[in-house]
C-alpha cells in the first residue's frame, strides 16, 4: 500500500484505497476525519455506507421515508402493548380501577419518554430529524452474513450498519425504556399501590430483553412484514377477546362491549391497530382511495358479533349436545354429594364441568 493511503472500505469483494486528499474532496467538510481519526478498519465507519457507483465510503444523508416511521412507529408499540398486556394480565381487573389506569399511563409514559430520549440523541443530536441510509434490500439488514472472502482464502470482516440508523436506535429505545422502568415504575408500584403491580416490573424486565433479541435476529423480516403481522394479530386478537365472552348472544356482544369501558377501549385499540397496518401497507399513496380504506376498520368485529349466533355449539351440534347433558345429569344422579348441596331446604345444582 502506498504511503498517505489507507484501506477506506471493502464492498463485495473490492478493496477501496484513498487518499485524505480524495476523501475530502469528495465528501462535505462536515464529514472529513482529521489524520488521527481515520479509519483503518475493512468496514465503513459509523453513519457511513459504500456507494454503488463510487465504491467509497459516502455518510448516511438521506431522510428517512414514510415507511421507515411507521416501522420505528411499530417497534414502539410492540413494547408498549406488551407492557399493557402485562399489566392487564397481572392485575386481574375487570374494569379500569385507579391502579390499573395509573399503571397503563405509567407504561405509556415511560415509552414516550424513551422514544423522544432516542430521537434526540441520535445523529443529528438535539434535533427531531434523522439522517439514514436507505434500506434497499433485506441484505442490508444481515451484513454479518455477506461478508465477502476474495479468492476463498480468507474472509474480510465487513460488519457494519447498513441501514443506519434504523438497527441501532431501536437497541437505544429499548435500553432507555428499561432505565425509565427501573427508575418510574417502582417509585410508583411501592410507594403509591403499596407493592401492588411488582410482577409487572418483574415481568417487563424479561420482555425487554426478548424483544431486542428478536430485533436482532429478525429485524429485517420485520421491516417487511410488519404491516401484515399488524393486521393479522390485531383480527385475531380482538376475535380471541369475543371469544372468551360467556353470552355470545348478538345483543350481549353489542350491550358489553358499549356499557364497559374496558371492553371499549380494547375495541378501539385494536380497531388503531388495524388502521396502522393499512397505512403501513398503502403507505397513502393515493390519499382519497387508500384513507377511503380506513372504513372497513370496524368490519372483522362487526363481522363476528353479527355470525356469533351461527357459530353456538348447541345449534352447530344439537345431538351431541343433548348427549352430553344427559352423561351430565347421570353422573349428578350417581354422585349426588358432588353435584348437589342442600343447605337450608333448598336444592342448589353445582356446575359440573365433564373432561
Amino acid at each position: 500500500m502506498a504511503k498517505g493511503r489507507r484501506t477506506f472500505g471493502r464492498h463485495e469483494g473490492w478493496e477501496v484505497k484513498v487518499t485524505l486528499a480524495e476523501v475530502s474532496s469528495s465528501l462535505p467538510s462536515q464529514w472529513v476525519s482529521s489524520p488521527r481519526q481515520e479509519h483503518h478498519g475493512a468496514a465503513c465507519p459509523r453513519g457511513f455506507r459504500v456507494s454503488q457507483e463510487s465504491k467509497m465510503c459516502v455518510p448516511c444523508a438521506d431522510l428517512p421515508q414514510f415507511y421507515d416511521w411507521l416501522y420505528l412507529g411499530f417497534m414502539a408499540l410492540l413494547l408498549l402493548v406488551v407492557e399493557w398486556y402485562i399489566i392487564d394480565k397481572t392485575m386481574r381487573r375487570r374494569s379500569f380501577t385507579p391502579e390499573v389506569l395509573a399503571l397503563h399511563a405509567c407504561a405509556l409514559f415511560e415509552t414516550v419518554l424513551a422514544a423522544v430520549a432516542t430521537l434526540l440523541s441520535t445523529p443529528p443530536v438535539g434535533q427531531v430529524l434523522l439522517h439514514t441510509c436507505r434500506v434497499q434490500r433485506l441484505s442490508d439488514w444481515y451484513t454479518l452474513l455477506h461478508n465477502p472472502t476474495p479468492g476463498y482464502t480468507r474472509t474480510l470482516h465487513c460488519t457494519q450498519e447498513a441501514v443506519y440508523p434504523l438497527f441501532s436506535m431501536i437497541f437505544v429505545f429499548y435500553g432507555l425504556c428499561l432505565s425509565s422502568l427501573l427508575l418510574l415504575r417502582p417509585l410508583l408500584v411501592y410507594k403509591v399501590f403499596s407493592g401492588q403491580g411488582k410482577k409487572s416490573v418483574f415481568l417487563t424486565m424479561y420482555a425487554v430483553p426478548a424483544l431486542a433479541l428478536v430485533h436482532a435476529t429478525m429485524g429485517g423480516l420485520l421491516y417487511y412484514s410488519f404491516p401484515y403481522i399488524v393486521i393479522i394479530l390485531s383480527i385475531v386478537s380482538m376475535a380471541s377477546h369475543f371469544a372468551f365472552r360467556l353470552d355470545q348472544s348478538m345483543c350481549s356482544l353489542f350491550s358489553q362491549t358499549i356499557k364497559e369501558s374496558r371492553n371499549l377501549t380494547i375495541l378501539i385499540g385494536h380497531w388503531f391497530l388495524h388502521a396502522y397496518g393499512i397505512i403501513a401497507i398503502t403507505q397513502l399513496r393515493d390519499p382519497a382511495f387508500h384513507w377511503a380504506l380506513l372504513a372497513v376498520v370496524p368490519f372483522p368485529s362487526l363481522f363476528y358479533i353479527l355470525t356469533s349466533k351461527f357459530t353456538d355449539p348447541s345449534k352447530l351440534h344439537p345431538v351431541a349436545v343433548a348427549k352430553r347433558s344427559t352423561r351430565d345429569r347421570g353422573r349428578l344422579r350417581n354422585f349426588p354429594a358432588r353435584g348437589v348441596a342442600h343447605r337450608n331446604g333448598r336444592l342448589s345444582h353445582l356446575r359440573l364441568f365433564s373432561l
